[in-house]
């Protein structure tokens, strides 16, 4: 089933305040697997109405579609973090952001899987804890504390 992208380019640029046709074209990379995506339309909606803006949402669709270990699909790894996690999937899409943004600052990159192992982390460090900060500011505070050494330099 084909969805109407332009209503939901429309309905996004709405919530968010972003042009129309920036979300137009992202949704529309990310359907039309110039990425080589891999995501169904459902997984579609689900990221992007869960994303803060177009640029989110490019950048982990991107991300979902890493193959760095053959042909696969990363986005029941993302789902299943999600829901074992105290984070809704908009949470962890700042943090990812956040993350991204700050490997490229120290000019490094990192697989998906272990991004994502990192925020896993992160995460259960919440568990049972009566106030969550938000996700983006503790994946921050864990960067700053521990550091990460699951980059390559670029």
């Amino acid at each position: 089933m084909m969805v109407d992208l332009t209503q939901l380019a429309r309905l996004q640029a709405e919530r968010t305040g972003v042009d129309c046709d920036e979300w137009l074209v992202a949704l529309d990379n990310a359907q039309s697997g110039q990425s080589g995506s891999t995501l169904d339309i459902s997984a579609i909606e689900t990221l992007a109405t869960a994303s803060a803006n177009p640029w989110q949402f490019r950048l982990m669709s991107e991300a979902l579609d890493q193959r760095n270990d053959g042909p696969k699909n990363n986005w029941p790894l993302l789902v299943e973090s999600v829901d074992e996690s105290p984070y809704s999937l908009s949470e962890w899409l700042a943090a990812w952001e956040f993350f991204s943004q700050w490997l490229a600052a120290q000019n490094r990159q990192a697989e998906f899987s272990i991004m994502m192992g990192y925020l896993d982390c992160c995460s259960e460090w919440m568990e049972g804890k009566s106030v969550l900060p938000p996700f983006d500011l503790l994946v921050e505070e864990m960067l700053e504390a521990f550091g990460f050494e699951g980059a390559q330099s670029r």
